[in-house]
């Protein structure tokens, strides 16, 4: 994962100039410039659930807290009013191993990568004018056309990392209504193998009333059982939401 350094924006509870600062979470001592803090191990490994760190406390929070980062697996999110969060927090990539391979990155260490860690200083820290908010945004209705009744917006087709690590595209050719409840939601997709994509598969998903989980690899509605499957689809009017 490329290193992000990051900014909260926020109040201030102490002045650069003091020499032991207290950090918002109330009785911490906020790390000194350059010094790096090393945290117990944190359990991010939930499929659905995500979990929220300070750097302020420099552990885990509640949601409702002042959170700097949300973690789940090998996604990383920053606090914003987007995320609910009360903060906004900005970051900027360094893009420090933008030219590895994928091997070398699959073989990166806490240990090997540590001297490149170490090396982050001032220098390195770009002009405020640099950071920003996360570049992507969720968008689970991106799939339709809203406005009267919605339509597949069928223009519209994502490359997602399967549950099993391989790569697959799919979109929303059709959507079907009776009312205003959702009768059958049809997906097309294409698994990758290597640097191909394979032959067109239709799925036609009827939700019934009820959230649908959909395994790309097996090309089936699943009941969902921890990383069996790759979309969801919620037919609640008030949502019609695809999400991964």
């Amino acid at each position: 994962m490329p290193v992000l350094v990051v900014a909260a924006l926020g109040p201030l509870a102490a002045c650069e100039s003091e020499a032991d600062p207290t950090g918002p979470g109330g009785g911490v001592r906020e790390p000194a410039l350059n010094e790096i803090v090393t945290t117990p191990p944190l359990n991010a490994s939930s499929n659905d659930t995500l979990v929220y760190f300070s750097f302020s406390n420099g552990t885990l929070v509640p949601r409702t807290g002042a959170w700097d980062l949300a973690l789940r697996r090998f996604e990383v999110r920053l606090a914003s009013p987007a995320t609910g969060a009360s903060q906004t927090v900005l970051g900027y990539a360094v893009a420090n191993h933008a030219t590895a391979s994928n091997a070398e990155v699959l073989a990166f260490t806490s240990a090997s990568t540590r001297a490149a860690f170490d090396a982050l200083r001032d220098p390195q820290v770009p002009a405020d004018s640099l950071f920003a908010t996360d570049r992507l945004a969720a968008n689970p209705q991106g799939h339709i056309v809203l406005g009267g009744v919605p339509v597949a917006n069928a223009g519209q087709f994502w490359k997602v990392r399967l549950a099993n690590g391989q790569f697959g595209v799919f979109r929303t050719a059709r959507i079907r209504f009776t009312g205003f409840v959702t009768d059958t939601i049809y997906l097309e997709t294409r698994l990758q193998t290597g640097t191909a994509l394979g032959a067109v598969q239709t799925l036609a998903v009827v939700p019934g009333g009820q959230a649908r989980a959909i395994s790309l690899t097996t090309h089936n509605v699943v009941m969902p059982n921890g990383c069996n499957w790759d979309l969801q689809f919620n037919p609640d009017p008030r949502q019609l939401a695809i999400t991964v």
